[in-house]
């Protein structure tokens, strides 16, 4: 799905939380799942608009088990947030906050593109 807009941000969440339902994720991994589509695709989008691209893309994998998330930009690697790096200022903690939330994390370089990479595993089946 290609973000270009707020209103996209909100629709990817949408799409998330439909795609998690299909597949039986627990409410709360629903509610999860949607944040962090949030987070990573309102990150996406800010770094999109201060570098002049349009838009950034989402994509999703997803199995009875398993919900995989991936927010593709164009752009550099960056470092995933350690556990002490909290910042204490109004911005900056998006990242932290997905990294507590998602069983993996992972900054890929595909060609031109850098891709978050970002899985939930279910919990107890559920």
């Amino acid at each position: 799905m290609t973000i270009a807009t707020t209103d996209d941000i909100v629709q990817g969440m949408n799409r998330t939380k439909q795609l998690a339902r299909e597949r039986g994720f627990s409410e709360n991994i629903v509610m999860k799942l949607q944040l962090v589509t949030e987070e990573a695709s309102t990150n996406a989008y800010e770094y999109c608009a201060k570098h002049g691209l349009d838009s950034h893309i989402v994509i999703w994998n997803i199995t009875n088990s398993t919900f995989e998330l991936i927010v593709r930009q164009k752009g550099s690697v960056f470092p995933i947030v350690q556990e002490n790096d909290l910042k204490s200022g109004m911005r900056g903690r998006g990242l932290k906050l997905i990294v507590s939330l998602m069983d993996q994390v992972e900054v890929r370089e595909q060609g031109e593109f850098i891709e978050l990479y970002m899985k939930k595993e279910k919990e107890n089946g559920v």
